[in-house]
């Protein structure tokens, strides 16, 4: 089995077993997964979205439909993946409005709706940040309180 620590930014998709280990603060992780093809894939985003014209794994807006791009390349159909979404990390002392967290998780479930991707499970906005690992052949997640 391939194994991958993913860094902020970054977006990975495979046919090709991988362990895929992050650690996520106030970002989000996407982990999509084919059962039927047996394929799978997770980004790493760090804001939500930017006012600059600059396409960047850094942004959810752009991360989150490129890694299901990535899915569909490899053969997935957008109504064949199942999303399980991590991190976000909630500052309690902070203003909604300027929690990136929660605006991270509040676009990732946008988008996953927009697409009819259906979230089945979620680990988001706790008050600590996490060690995340997915499994692409699986689907499977292993999140570690850090």
């Amino acid at each position: 089995m391939i194994k991958k620590y993913l860094y902020p930014k970054e977006i990975y998709a495979s046919e090709e077993p991988t362990e895929v280990t992050t650690v996520l603060g106030s970002c989000v992780s996407v982990c999509l997964f084919d059962a039927e093809l047996k394929t799978g894939g997770i980004n790493h985003f760090m804001l939500p979205d930017t006012t600059k014209l600059h396409r960047s794994g850094q942004y959810g807006i752009y991360s989150i439909p490129e890694l299901i791009q990535r899915m569909i390349l490899l053969g997935s159909k957008p109504s064949s993946l199942q999303a399980k979404i991590f991190g976000g990390h909630m500052i309690s002392n902070v203003l909604p409005q300027f929690n990136v967290g929660l605006r991270n998780i509040s676009l990732a479930k946008r988008i996953l709706h927009e697409y009819d991707i259906p979230i089945i499970k979620s680990c988001v906005g706790t008050p600590f940040a996490q060690k995340v690992v997915f499994y692409t052949a699986t689907g499977n997640v292993l999140v570690t309180p850090i």
